[in-house]
């Protein structure tokens, strides 16, 4: 048995750093996306809870509004990410 040889201390599943990295990333916009829907369920409430109330309708269109950036931003992050690898680092 090699002295150096940790492969019995993977217990990731996973065959490199790389496919951890990706694997993270992939979890990471899973939980932004359920973090996305619940706050569009709960400004979806908020809205049918105004009555009219503009301060509260206000608040909830901007709640919306703010989901909805996100998310796009959670999306496109990925692809920021790939690129800066290829391009300045020139890896992958």
């Amino acid at each position: 048995m090699n002295l150096f040889d940790l492969s019995a201390l993977n217990n990731t599943g996973y065959s490199s750093l790389i496919d951890m990295v990706k694997g993270t990333l992939n979890l990471a916009i899973m939980i932004s996306a359920l973090i996305t829907v619940a706050v569009l369920v709960s400004a979806g409430i908020q809205y049918i809870l105004s009555v009219g109330d503009e301060g509260k309708i206000e608040k909830a269109q901007k709640s919306v509004i703010y989901a909805m950036i996100g998310l796009i931003i959670v999306f496109i992050s990925p692809l920021i990410i790939r690129f800066i690898l290829n391009n300045v680092l020139g890896q992958l």
